[in-house]
């Protein structure tokens, strides 16, 4: 089903913590969001892979999103030429028809939200390729935002305007 805006996230937590108030602003202004995230964060120090699903699936709750589901892809392997990758992003773009993806930038040290970055802007261009094999139809004209993951923030070329709410929403999201 379409979607108004696709979060790629590299690891569970990192949509809420990073742009949660944004994801909490658009449901609030009745946008379908869907959260993809990358990686189960199994090499993560804090928690179990199970209890990481779990409170992926509260803040998922909580935030209000239509979908949040997992592509399985290793937690430390991300790689930004792997094409098996870039192409199970693919399929969740062609799944979600998003009209706005929400991509963890290019300024981070993380080699996985380095890598998500890259497959997600490769991802975004082969969704939109009418014979590019996959089992949903193309997606074409998706605009694409980044959002900041470590700081400094340099230039900041769109800030999205939230509410109180929407910050407490993302608070209790975490």
């Amino acid at each position: 089903m379409p979607c108004d805006l696709l979060v790629f996230a590299p690891h569970p937590d990192d949509a809420e913590i990073h742009c949660g108030a944004t994801i909490a602003a658009h449901v609030r202004q009745g946008a379908r969001v869907v959260i993809v995230d990358a990686t189960r964060g199994e090499l993560g120090s804090r928690g179990t892979v199970a209890e990481r699903d779990a409170e992926a699936i509260a803040a998922a709750h909580v935030l209000g999103v239509a979908e949040r589901h997992n592509l399985n892809l290793p937690d430390g392997g991300l790689m930004a030429g792997d094409r098996s990758q870039r192409d199970a992003l693919v399929e969740a773009l062609r799944q979600h028809a998003p009209r706005t993806v929400l991509t963890i930038g290019a300024q981070a040290r993380h080699g996985d939200h380095l890598a998500l970055h890259a497959l997600s802007l490769a991802a975004i261009k082969m969704a939109a390729l009418h014979r590019f094999p996959s089992a949903h139809s193309a997606v074409p004209g998706i605009r694409v935002w980044c959002y900041e993951a470590e700081l400094p923030l340099t230039a900041p070329t769109l800030l999205v305007p939230t509410s109180e709410a929407d910050w407490l929403t993302k608070q209790a999201a975490i």
